[in-house]
């Protein structure tokens, strides 16, 4: 029932209408109380679809039901729709691999979107075991990124290393097709994996390869790269590489505003642009830096 109301997109409410009380179709949907035959009717008439569909169970079911949870936003992920797609999970008996391994994609995501890492790891752990069986490497590739990502939230960095190198070397050995994005990416958790358990040598290698190679110099990623291989620059002790990085990074972006949301930095508050036509000292070179309240004057030529 549950199952067929979401994909209709109605609330409880919604489906119960005036003839049943909301309350009594969760029970329903929970399974502590076993339905009537005209509670089936009922709903089976709500739904427009026959009696049989409660109790019809095959692969098309999963099937349709991750396209359905897939096209929804972000923000409409919760509790409710991961435990429905858990039960979906257990409830389909026979079903391809190919099917199995998008639910369990589907169903990770919906934990990482709940901060939910633990169970995240342990679906993940299914899913890698799923791309293994189904001999894809581009689909390994894809699962050891997250596997990688969901290690470092929780704060296992062999684990991150481990992930993120056999991601690279099998888009490597097998000159897979992966989006260049992607590899920048697995690059980041590797170069953070490497700098926190203290191979900074081989964390600033992989760095300056990142940057060098980055598919554009522009947007969030690019600043999260150079940021990175700044944070890296500072702690082997090169302040002036740091600062070139740093620059780089405030350049990638619009705004450095956004730097808040890529690395969690509190910029200055005026943009890195110049102060109005005319001046050639773009406002990221002002000295102010330690009290961004003050009013800060511009060393340029318009004085402002």
């Amino acid at each position: 029932m549950r199952q067929l109301r979401l994909q209709q997109g109605k609330s409880q409410s919604e489906l119960t209408g005036t003839g049943m009380s909301a309350a009594y179709l969760s029970r329903l949907e929970s399974g502590a109380r076993r339905p009537t035959d005209r509670a089936v009717t009922y709903l089976a008439e709500r739904l427009g679809v026959p009696i049989e569909s409660f109790t019809e169970h095959s692969e098309d079911d999963l099937a349709d039901l991750v396209m359905t949870l897939s096209s929804r936003s972000d923000g409409e992920r919760d509790t409710e729709i991961r435990d429905f797609l858990a039960a979906a999970l257990n409830d389909v008996a026979e079903v391809s691999e190919t099917t199995r391994w998008e639910a369990l994609a589907l169903f990770a995501r919906q934990h990482a979107a709940l901060g939910d890492f633990e169970e995240e790891w342990k679906v993940l752990g299914k899913l890698a075991e799923v791309s293994r069986e189904l001999n894809r490497p581009t689909l390994q590739v894809h699962v050891l990124q997250r596997i990688a990502r969901c290690s470092r939230n929780l704060g296992d960095l062999e684990e991150t290393r481990r992930a993120a190198r056999e991601a690279l070397d099998l888009s490597r050995r097998h000159q897979l097709r992966v989006l260049a994005t992607d590899l920048v990416r697995i690059k980041l958790l590797l170069i953070s994996a490497e700098a926190e358990l203290g191979n900074l040598t081989e964390a600033a290698k992989l760095s300056a390869e990142t940057c060098e190679t980055l598919p554009r110099d522009t947007g969030a990623l690019a600043a999260e790269a150079y940021w990175t291989a700044s944070t890296v620059s500072i702690r082997r002790g090169s302040p002036d590489r740091a600062h070139e990085y740093m620059q780089a990074a405030l350049a990638a972006l619009a705004s450095p505003e956004d730097l808040v949301r890529v690395c969690g930095w509190q910029p200055p508050p005026w943009r890195s642009r110049p102060c109005r036509p005319g001046c050639r000292r773009p406002r990221s070179s002002w000295r102010r830096w330690s009290r961004p309240s003050s009013s800060p004057v511009c060393p340029g030529t318009c004085r402002r």
